[in-house]
């Protein structure tokens, strides 16, 4: 898991500093859990995540 998580922190970030709600990393493993979870769709994956 600590590689996982060390290969997704390396992402860059493009988005404006003061805009950001969440970080990249938190984005890409919460889909990264969800797709492992069988989430075929985006509104699959919000579903699930909304659960948690």
């Amino acid at each position: 898991m600590k590689a996982l998580l060390d290969y997704v922190s390396t992402v860059t970030d493009m988005k404006q500093e003061k805009k950001v709600l969440h970080k990249m990393m938190d984005i890409i493993m919460l889909a990264f859990f969800a797709m492992l979870a069988n989430a075929d769709d985006w509104v699959e994956k919000e579903g699930i995540l909304a659960d948690r």
